[in-house]
């Protein structure tokens, strides 16, 4: 049975479960590729550049963050991308990822991403 979850723009106070899933995701489905990084370096740039800069929306299911995507946008070109996107690995195949993409596809054209508040 599907797991019941809900979209929602991310905020500061999320960048400590973002890094957890982050670090977490990477390290069971990269085990190959390790973060160069400390996880207290993660969590600052997790904090103060991604969810700053970039719009992040998060899958939610009660109260555990299981999925994120982070996109950027050139105001110039208006050409979007994907900067992250990571699910925990209890929930794939379930279509988060793919509903992430095509929820953020509908808003790509017109809505401003750094600091956004379109989810």
């Amino acid at each position: 049975m599907p797991t019941a979850f809900h979209f929602r723009p991310a905020t500061q106070l999320d960048a400590e479960a973002i890094t957890r899933l982050y670090l977490y995701s990477r390290k069971r489905f990269l085990p190959f590729a390790p973060v160069a990084h400390s996880d207290e370096t993660v969590y600052q740039w997790m904090r103060d550049t991604v969810i700053s800069a970039q719009q992040v929306t998060v899958a939610e299911q009660a109260t555990q963050i299981i999925a994120m995507m982070a996109v950027s946008k050139n105001a110039n070109t208006k050409i979007g991308w994907i900067e992250q996107l990571y699910l925990h690995p209890d929930f794939v195949d379930q279509g988060i990822g793919y509903q992430l993409v095509e929820l953020k596809l509908l808003f790509m054209s017109s809505q401003p991403i750094a600091g956004g508040s379109v989810v």
